[in-house]
């Protein structure tokens, strides 16, 4: 983690963009998907391998194992496929998404990236962190979102950083929509700090 201030000034530039296009309120960052991002949003469920056995095939080829989400709500959602990520297409894989269905249709996806076993890191800067998440014994620094595509397309994303992974938590919907009743930013935080 490192403050805006510190970065060299190309980086800060580029940290800067992404500020100015992200608009701060009530500890929620909002800002716009790119054409490429929306596009990934709506085809999810249609590029994910199915679910029978490309989980265990994920694992059989992973740098490192898959998070544990048997304690979460995901665990009771539909599974709708895996989408194994890098750097090689047979692996070894080291990031992977798993789709899933709420049980109200909504789309859900998990997708983590194992950076340490690939030998990368990731930059966090304080400024863009406006929440945190307890993973094991450790709070975790998070950015939480909502994004809206062109086509109206809404999603809500909770993204956490570990020593050894980045966790991005999707909603194919705009979580405070409702007031948050439900499926609120609260919501995504308990389900999250249920991902070991």
């Amino acid at each position: 983690m490192v403050d805006l201030a510190s970065l060299p000034p190309q980086l800060r530039r580029a940290v800067d963009d992404e500020m100015r296009r992200l608009r701060a309120g009530d500890g929620v960052l909002y800002g716009d998907m790119t054409s490429e991002e929306a596009h990934d949003l709506e085809s999810a469920d249609g590029r994910a391998l199915p679910p029978d056995g490309a989980l265990d095939r994920f694992i059989a080829h992973a740098t490192v194992p898959p998070a544990d989400v048997a304690a979460s709500d995901l665990a009771g959602y539909t599974l709708v496929g895996v989408v194994p990520e890098g750097p090689g297409l047979d692996g070894p894989w080291s990031s992977v998404k798993r789709v899933y269905r709420r049980p109200d249709g909504v789309l859900v996806m998990l997708h983590e990236w194992a950076y340490v076993a690939e030998g990368g890191g990731v930059l966090g800067v304080r400024e863009l962190m406006n929440a945190s998440v307890r993973h094991g014994t450790a709070r975790c620094p998070a950015q939480f979102a909502i994004r809206r595509a062109p086509t109206g397309q809404t999603v809500s994303e909770l993204r956490w950083f570990t020593d050894a992974k980045v966790f991005t938590l999707s909603v194919a919907q705009d979580v405070l929509a409702d007031g948050g009743k439900d499926h609120g930013k609260a919501w995504m935080l308990r389900l999250a700090e249920a991902i070991e």
